[in-house]
């Protein structure tokens, strides 16, 4: 896969101007990492309880919701007050979009779970709850997917878009330091999990950038 990523990352780059400002771009980059570990921390929390059965079985699904949604609404928020320029300006709108629709999914699925916990309900219609269920979280694996189709576009953001003396695009518009900064968060927060063969969509998307974060760019600070 990281063949044609990097691929797409540079038909990306060449297409943008550097318009973005470095610091937005930096600061957007270092948030999109911290939200790939949060949604990690929360399906790794998930994996790691035990499982149980009956009631406990729905009070965790309902916890495990709520804490997707909370985590999504915390990343609206935050991304609500960044902006990109033209042409980056799209990234940001795309992502909160997509974060919105899986606050929805994530809300119908705990509401479904906690319709269970009263027992047997007469005039409840079991069977298409559990079949919703199944819809949603059909949609939410195919949301999950976006993560990785954005990872390209932030690593693509990153790229100074002025070439250098041979018409390459060799340089990062974030420092050395701040590269470091974003390859340690990401090693924080995923770990050995940053090389395994079947990622997640979120461990793909934190691969996705960790490899070219890893190239051999030269950074702003760097002599020309």
């Amino acid at each position: 896969m990281r063949g044609p990523v990097l691929a797409l990352i540079g038909v990306l780059a060449a297409s943008w101007t550097s318009t973005a400002r470095a610091d937005d771009i930096y600061r957007f980059v270092s948030e999109y990492v911290r939200e790939l570990g949060a949604f990690e921390k929360i399906s790794a929390d998930a994996e790691q309880k035990p499982k149980a059965g009956g009631s406990k079985a729905l009070a965790d699904c309902i916890r495990y919701h709520t804490r997707y949604q909370q985590e999504l609404g915390s990343a609206v928020e935050t991304l609500q007050g960044m902006t990109l320029k033209a042409p980056a300006d799209d990234v940001i709108p795309v992502l909160i979009g997509s974060y919105q629709l899986k606050i929805a999914l994530h809300e119908q699925w705990g509401d479904i779970c906690a319709k269970f916990i009263p027992g047997p309900q007469l005039g409840v219609d079991y069977a298409k709850l559990f079949a919703d269920a199944q819809k949603i979280k059909a949609s939410l694996e195919s949301d999950d997917q976006f993560l990785v189709v954005v990872a390209p576009l932030v690593s693509a953001a990153l790229v100074d878009k002025g070439p250098d003396s041979q018409n390459h695009l060799d340089r990062l518009v974030i420092t050395r330091e701040q590269r470091s900064n974003l390859l340690r968060k990401l090693g924080l927060a995923f770990g050995n999990k940053l090389n395994q063969d079947n990622p997640s969509y979120t461990e793909g998307a934190a691969a996705i950038l960790k490899n070219f974060l890893a190239q051999d760019y030269k950074c702003s600070d760097d002599p020309r």
